[in-house]
């Protein structure tokens, strides 16, 4: 659906804008991961597949050859097969030279320009992954890995008995067993860093279900065979609370009890930004917070407050595409990207703990929030409310904005706020009409705000602007 906009500079100009979209993610991290090699047939996988995403961009759906990716990366049409995937076939640790990898960068830079972000993400964890001694540092858990090893291989034999050569990587395998594209990569990591890891009982079950669902007309005995091995040698929890029952360090009961102001501050921000999804798969509800890119130091500092692996953050790309007509019916397009950061896990506890306080699992989450009862001091509901203006208040204003008109009357109740609550229509991510509402706070009130909590919560540039505007 577009939305079509006036340009209120120049009455003759049309601005449509489509809504936006997922473009692709990575993986956050303060230093680059050492935990985990990044091999050359999965590196060109991954770069067919990010290519084919970029043209389908335009409307064209493709499936990448090697002939065509040769082209693409400026050789002749048989350099992928025979200067790289032959070398692969003699040597599989074989790894692409520095001077190669710069000049596909160039190559990728110059053809697809400011779509090449994410290919740029692949070469340089490519580069920076096979540039480290890995397996002579590290004491690799064989085992879980074997696992992992095996089901790719089995598949490929069973695929390749029955239909063209295929060969089944870390992406492949992810989104056969129903898992989004980077799944086993990330569980590689995990096993890299906890030896003891062991994928559940129930998570088992799942890879198995779907893999005889999508593979329901092949011979799958060789890959039930391996689930059952893994079952007899591994003494298997019956579910993994998603990723973080690997996680020490993470604070489950983080928000058991709100004591202090910075556990208000990210509790009003959590209401702002967050949102708790049922996923049908496992039926557990995830939990997850996304904020816009400049706000990463602060989605950083929560990660370590509650103890979540930061390497667990994702980056995420959306893109939208922006169309303008103008008086002449001359027509113009491009592309607009924007970069959020996100933290997305499961934890049954921790999602019990905020349901507690009120928080809504589902998309009625913004429309029917209320002000959570704290049994606490009036400087915790301070650290709320600024950690609400944070996420969703308006930038130079001390205005916030809710789909809850219930939750801004709670507030408006609660500090005895004189300003009436106002109303626009809005439109939603799915196209259609909805709500908002807005509430004044008022200078008086965001003072006594700054003054009680400013020492007590992570810094954030958004604030700057209040502050040089009157507070």
């Amino acid at each position: 659906m577009l939305k079509i906009i006036a340009n209120q500079e120049d009455p003759d100009f049309f601005v449509f804008h489509s809504k936006w979209k997922y473009f692709g993610s990575s993986k956050f991290s303060e230093k680059p991961i050492r935990h985990i090699s990044y091999n050359t047939i999965d590196f060109i996988y991954d770069l067919k597949h990010e290519i084919e995403r970029i043209v389908h961009l335009s409307l064209v759906s493709i499936k990448l050859t090697d002939k065509e990716l040769s082209r693409i990366l400026g050789y002749s049409d048989q350099y992928i097969t025979q200067n790289i995937k032959l070398k692969i076939n003699n040597d599989p640790s074989f790894q692409i030279s520095k001077k190669i990898i710069k000049k596909w960068k160039k190559t990728l830079e110059q053809r697809f320009g400011i779509l090449s972000q994410n290919i740029f993400y692949l070469i340089e964890t490519y580069s920076y992954k096979n540039s480290l001694d890995l397996f002579n540092t590290l004491t690799t858990p064989r085992k879980q890995l074997k696992f992992i090893e095996q089901l790719k291989r089995k598949i490929t034999k069973i695929i390749t008995f029955r239909e063209a050569s295929i060969e089944i990587t870390n992406y492949s395998l992810s989104r056969l067993i129903g898992k989004y594209n980077a799944y086993i990569t990330d569980r590689i990591y995990d096993i890299h860093n906890n030896p003891h890891y062991l994928f559940s009982e129930n998570v088992l079950q799942e890879f198995e279900n779907n893999l005889i669902r999508k593979l329901q007309d092949l011979d799958l005995t060789t890959i039930i065979d391996i689930f059952s091995r893994y079952r007899e040698f591994n003494d298997l929890p019956k579910s993994n609370q998603g990723i973080l029952r690997h996680q020490s360090e993470f604070n489950e009961d983080y928000f058991k009890n709100i004591n202090s102001v910075l556990k208000g501050y990210w509790l009003g921000l959590i209401f702002a930004d967050g949102y708790m999804t049922l996923d049908k798969n496992s039926n557990q509800v995830i939990f997850g917070i996304e904020m816009s890119n400049d706000a990463q130091d602060l989605i950083l500092k929560f990660a370590k407050d509650i103890g979540f692996d930061i390497h667990k953050i994702n980056k995420i790309t959306h893109f939208r595409i922006v169309s303008i007509i103008d008086s002449n019916f001359n027509y113009d397009e491009h592309f607009e990207f924007k970069d959020t950061i996100r933290i997305q896990f499961k934890s049954k506890k921790f999602v019990q703990h905020l349901k507690n306080l009120g928080f809504i699992v589902g998309k009625n989450k913004s429309s029917n929030i209320r002000l959570p009862e704290l049994k606490a001091s009036l400087n915790i509901y301070l650290g709320f409310l600024l950690g609400y203006w944070d996420g969703d208040g308006s930038k130079g204003k001390t205005l916030i904005t809710s789909g809850s008109k219930k939750f801004l009357e709670d507030i408006k109740g609660k500090f005895d706020i004189k300003y009436e609550i106002r109303q626009k229509e809005t439109i939603r991510k799915d196209g259609s009409k909805g709500l908002a509402f807005m509430l004044s706070l008022g200078e008086n009130l965001m003072k006594e705000v700054f003054k009680n909590c400013i020492n007590s919560v992570p810094p954030f540039n958004k604030r700057n602007s209040l502050k040089r505007s009157r507070i």
